[in-house]
């Protein structure tokens, strides 16, 4: 199994190769394997800069990683936000994560949190006023 290529490493192949005259972006494609849209975007960053790079991301990062999502999936069966958040905070010393970001992450998963509400069976008495009413 080939070894994952980080961002930065893709980054410095394509510039290393881009200078060593390799302008194309199908030849760089056969070359790397890279997207072609994003050796589209990297070759005109080089014709204009001449360097490659990292776009600006905005926003907060995120809080729970890949690991840590899945975990929270498989404790969903046996507990409540709370518990689950509490879990986590244990395991994960330094996360601090609320209640609030479980609540989100489960409804992710497709986990609904909400409980409906309880209503209750209709007495003999109640049900007869309905037929009277009904009538």
């Amino acid at each position: 199994m080939p070894q994952k290529i980080s961002i930065k490493e893709r980054r410095e192949v394509v510039k290393s190769l881009w200078n060593n005259g390799t302008r194309n972006v199908n030849e760089l494609h056969k070359i790397t394997k890279f997207p072609l849209r994003t050796l589209y975007r990297w070759s005109s960053q080089l014709k204009k800069t001449k360097n490659l790079k990292q776009r600006y991301h905005s926003g907060c990062p995120k809080v729970l990683s890949p690991k840590k999502r899945r975990q929270l999936a498989r404790s969903r069966a046996s507990a409540i936000s709370f518990k689950i958040a509490d879990t986590l905070n244990n395991t994960y010393p330094g996360l601090n994560i609320a209640t609030r970001i479980v609540r989100e992450n489960l409804w992710k998963f497709g986990y609904r949190d909400c409980v409906p509400k309880k209503t209750p069976f209709l007495t003999s008495i109640a049900k007869e006023r309905r037929v009277s009413w009904a009538e």
